[in-house]
Formats: structure tokens, C-alpha cells, sequence
């Protein structure tokens, strides 16, 4: 069964939502449903568009775009590489750019904390609910780096 078929959620309203209509980039292995299906609706429930990348070649295509992105949100692990080692060479055409990892509990030893050098980052650990992900999401945008 579909994800998305079996969600509800109690939204509220955004905070930042409406200041920016730029889209949060998210990179995703094609088939994984958390980053793939379930952030970009969180996301956009609350008023955030979202761009997805499922591949290496659909990150190089979004980035050749010119897009302004609002943040990042990525897997801890994504086309088999670190999801900080994205946020790094993503940075070094979009510096500060705001940075939400997703990864399992595991991934918290792993958590690079010098990504916060180079703009904010934060990791949430799977499970979590829809107002955990706005949360993550508004607090990092909230304060960017400069």
C-alpha cells in the first residue's frame, strides 16, 4: 500500500512558509519513500514547494538550473556516498545553504558536526512525526548562516 494513503496529520500554520517561495532541494535514492514521497508532502502540506533529486544526474540537473533553494534535506547515506559529503560539494555552489539530514539512530555517531561550518545542519533520526520535520526545517532556516 501507498505511504501516503495511510498518513493524516493535524497541520498548523507555517511560520516561514509564505516569506519564500523558493523550494527546499531534496536528494533521495529514487525508491525510498521517507525522502522520496513522504518529506516533499510534509513539506509542502505546510506550505514549502520541494524539488526532488532521485539521482546523481537529476542533483547535477537541479543545480545547473540556477534555482535558489530555501534548505536541503538529504539521507545520512544517498547515492552511496555520506549525506554530509553532498552537503559539502552542494555548499560549494550554494554556500550556508541550510542542511536537514534524515538517518537512523546509527547515524548519529556518524553526524558530521563541522557541516555547521559551513551553514546549519541538523540530523532527525527515523521515526519521526510531520511537526518534528517543520520544526527541524524552521529552525535551521530561521537562523542562516552568514
Amino acid at each position: 500500500m501507498h505511504i501516503m494513503e495511510k498518513t493524516t496529520y493535524a497541520f498548523r500554520t507555517p511560520t516561514l512558509a509564505y516569506e519564500s517561495r523558493k523550494p527546499f532541494l531534496i536528494i533521495s535514492e529514487e525508491g525510498d519513500t521517507i525522502l522520496h514521497q513522504l518529506i516533499p508532502a510534509i513539506l509542502e502540506s505546510y506550505g514549502y514547494p520541494s524539488v526532488c533529486a532521485g539521482s546523481d544526474q537529476e542533483l547535477r540537473y537541479a543545480l545547473s538550473t540556477g534555482q535558489k533553494f530555501l534548505g536541503l534535506v538529504a539521507d545520512a547515506r544517498v547515492y552511496n556516498r555520506r549525506g554530509s559529503e553532498w552537503v559539502r560539494r552542494i555548499r560549494e555552489r550554494i554556500p550556508g545553504l541550510p542542511a536537514l539530514l534524515i538517518g537512523g539512530h546509527g547515524d548519529k555517531d556518524s553526524f558530521d558536526k563541522e557541516l555547521e561550518a559551513g551553514g546549519r545542519a541538523d540530523l532527525l533520526c527515523i521515526p519521526f512525526s510531520p511537526a518534528q520535520v517543520l520544526e527541524r526545517i524552521e529552525a535551521l532556516i530561521a537562523h542562516p548562516a552568514h
